[in-house]
């Protein structure tokens, strides 16, 4: 497979793991248009440096995965980077109190010593993604419900078998 093919399918991939829309997807990365993402997805266009990385930080997802250079889609750094730029943008949010009030309920979340004991890193990503889409999206539709209760359910079940899962797709 080229490299313009395994851009294409690892984002179509993570895309359809979270049954999210392009329109969600780009909603999510702060995109203008569907378009970036719809030209991506079919071979079209290729992300920039910047949406690689926000795509990385929204989803947990390693880089060289994105990019087709390794099959690992989570690495311990690239979920640890992704849950540091979480914390960071619930720590500078005035509209996710209910979000940050239910990832600082559990202590096995809290400190992420432990969480890397009691959560697997597809989990983790899980978490990861779930929050952003939380933080993007406060307005209580039921879409957001049910992605709200799925985010508190792995949260508080501390699994390690992740609900989204992109290996599947």
């Amino acid at each position: 497979m080229l490299f313009s093919e395994k851009i294409t399918a690892n984002f179509k991939k993570t895309r359809l793991a979270y049954d999210f829309s392009i329109k969600n997807i780009s909603d999510l990365l702060d995109l203008k248009t569907t378009s970036v993402i719809g030209n991506i997805e079919t071979s079209k266009g290729t992300p920039s440096l910047n949406l690689l990385i926000k795509f990385a930080l929204t989803f947990g997802v390693s880089i060289d995965w994105l990019l087709g250079f390794s099959d690992i889609i989570f690495t311990p750094a690239s979920v640890s980077v992704a849950e540091k730029d979480l914390e960071n943008r619930l720590s500078n949010s005035d509209t996710s109190l209910a979000l940050h009030m239910l990832l600082n309920n559990y202590d096995k979340w809290q400190d992420p010593s432990i969480r890397q004991q009691h959560y697997s890193l597809a989990v983790r990503a899980n978490i990861i993604a779930l929050s952003n889409w939380v933080l993007q999206n406060p307005k209580p539709d039921l879409k957001n419900k049910l992605r709200y209760n799925t985010l508190e359910n792995l949260v508080k079940v501390q699994s390690t078998n992740p609900i989204f899962n992109i290996e599947n797709e």
